[in-house]
């Protein structure tokens, strides 16, 4: 399970940095596709269900951490991030 964790982490830390990246490199382009989030049941969902995922695998992690009660808030908190 540590080991699924991990990759979780990791891998929403690229998908973090390829978001910047797009936001930094093509920012008109990241406008238009954060627009069509959000627009209905399964497009929430579809983003939700990821943020939640990573926020269990941070809280899975915390302990293998320099800070592991960060790493739980910061789990713990992760999906309500971007509630709007």
């Amino acid at each position: 399970m540590q080991l699924a964790a991990l990759i979780v982490v990791r891998l929403a830390g690229i998908w973090l940095a390829a978001v910047g990246l797009l936001m930094m490199v093509r920012p008109d382009q990241a406008l238009h596709m954060r627009s069509g989030t959000a627009t209905g049941r399964f497009a929430n969902t579809a983003e939700q269900v990821p943020q939640l995922l990573a926020g269990a695998a941070l809280m899975a992690r915390a302990d293998y951490s320099k800070f592991p009660p960060f790493f739980d808030v910061a789990g713990g908190a992760e999906p309500f991030f971007t509630r709007r």
